[in-house]
C-alpha cells in the first residue's frame, strides 16, 4: 500500500497533557505532579558526572569527538570509529537521510514509528507501508526498526543479515532504526555496515535516560558518515553531550546492571498491567503496548489521574506505556488503571 503520512504525535509532552486535561474538565495541577509514561526513556537515567568548566565555555574538540566516537565503536560494536557519526539525536539523522540516499523506493515495516515516513515523504517521496521486511524492493530503500516501535517487534541477525545482502546486491538500502535496541544489544546489525549497504541508528537517549541530552548516531560505510559529517558541520554536538555521552558509552558496569534492573521491572510492570485486565500486545523492557477496546477511555481515565501514556492516532485500541520509576508510581498507575 502506497501512502503519505501527514503527521506524527510524539510523547513527553507535560504541556499537551494537561492541556488535554483541561478540555475535558479534570484538573491539570502542575507539571511536577505528572507522571509521563508517554516517552518509553529509561526512568533511571545515567548518573551526571562532573563535567569540566571547559567544556561549557570552549567550542567542542575535535579529540573529544573522536574520543566519543571510539566509546561508541566500541559499545555499539561498529567495524571501526570511521563507521559512526555522531549527530544531536537521532531524530535530526532521520530528517537527513532522505536528502543523502537517492531512492527508486521507500518501504516502512508498519505501523512504526511515524517520523520515518514523515521525512521521506517531506522530501517527497511515496511511502510503501509493509507488513514485513521482505516485501520491501531490493534495489529500493526498506526501513525496520528493531526492536520494533511501538510493538517491540524483533528481527534477528540472520534476517538482518540475509535483508542487507538483498539489498546491497541490487544496489538498495536496509535502514535499521535501534533507537530501543540497548537493551538487547545481540540484535544489532552494526557489524553488517562493513560490507553491506545498511545504515544503523542509534540513540543516547532512550537506554541511558538522557533525552535532553540530544545525542543519536549513525553507523554506515565510512563515505555515507562522511557525508553525513559534513551536512552536519563542525560543531554538531555539544562539549558537554560529547563528554557526557563517552562516559556513559563507556561504563560497562552501569551497562549491565541497567539492563538486569530493566528486565526485572519490566516483569513486575508487566503482571500488574495483566493482573487489572489489560491485554498486552508486545513490550520491550522500556515500554508496554496494550490493546483495549475501550483505549480512549482509559487514556482519558489516566489523565484524569494525572498520569500521560502514548496513544497513536493510526490505532485507537493501542496504548503504549512507559516503564514506571518506583513502587509509589507504580501504585499510582495500579489505582488510575483499577478505578472506574
Amino acid at each position: 500500500m502506497t501512502t503519505i503520512i501527514p503527521s506524527m504525535i510524539h510523547g513527553g509532552d507535560i504541556e499537551e497533557a494537561m492541556q488535554l486535561a483541561i478540555k475535558a474538565g479534570y484538573d491539570a495541577g502542575k507539571a511536577e505532579d505528572w507522571l509521563d509514561l508517554s516517552t518509553g526513556i529509561n526512568p533511571h537515567p545515567y548518573p551526571l558526572p562532573s563535567i569540566a568548566p571547559s567544556h561549557w565555555h570552549q567550542l567542542p574538540q575535535a579529540s573529544h569527538m573522536n574520543a566519543l566516537l571510539d566509546a561508541a565503536a566500541r559499545y555499539y560494536g561498529a567495524p571501526s570509529a570511521n563507521h559512526l557519526v555522531a549527530a544531536p539525536g537521532s531524530a535530526l539523522l532521520i530528517q537527513m537521510l532522505p536528502s543523502l540516499l537517492n531512492a527508486k523506493s521507500v518501504s516502512i515495516v508498519s505501523p512504526t514509528y511515524g517520523d520515518h515516513a514523515a521525512a521521506w515523504a517531506r522530501n517527497g517521496q511515496d511511502i510503501n507501508q509493509i507488513k514485513t521486511p521482505h516485501e520491501g524492493a531490493a534495489d529500493g530503500i526498506t526501513v525496520l526498526v528493531n526492536p520494533n516501535n511501538p510493538d517491540g517487534k524483533t528481527y534477528d541477525a540472520d534476517t538482518l543479515k540475509t535483508l542487507a545482502a538483498r539489498h546491497s546486491n541490487a544496489g538498495g538500502w536496509l535502514i535499521v532504526d535501534e533507537a530501543f535496541g540497548d537493551c538487547e544489544p545481540n540484535l544489532t546489525a552494526a557489524a553488517l555496515t562493513r560490507d553491506y549497504n545498511v545504515i544503523i541508528l542509534k540513540s543516547v537517549g532512550k537506554f541511558f535516560g538522557l533525552a535532553g541530552l540530544r545525542l543519536g548516531f549513525a553507523i554506515a560505510r565510512p563515505d555515507i558518515c562522511a557525508r553525513l559529517s559534513a551536512y552536519l558541520g563542525t560543531w554538531a554536538v555539544s562539549g558537554p553531550a560529547l563528554s557526557l555521552g563517552r562516559a556513559a558509552l563507556q561504563d560497562v558496569d552501569w551497562q549491565t546492571k541497567t539492563r538486569e534492573t530493566l528486565k526485572a521491572k519490566s516483569s513486575v510492570f508487566n503482571k500488574l498491567l495483566q493482573d487489572n485486565g489489560l491485554r498486552i500486545c508486545g513490550h520491550t523492557d522500556l515500554f508496554t503496548l496494550i490493546e483495549e477496546d475501550n483505549a480512549d477511555a482509559l487514556f482519558m481515565r489516566l489523565l484524569s489521574h494525572k498520569i500521560y501514556v502514548r496513544r497513536f492516532d493510526y490505532n485507537p485500541h493501542w496504548l503504549r506505556i512507559g516503564l514506571v520509576d518506583c513502587d509509589h508510581n507504580l501504585n499510582r498507575l495500579q489505582k488510575a488503571v483499577s478505578s472506574e
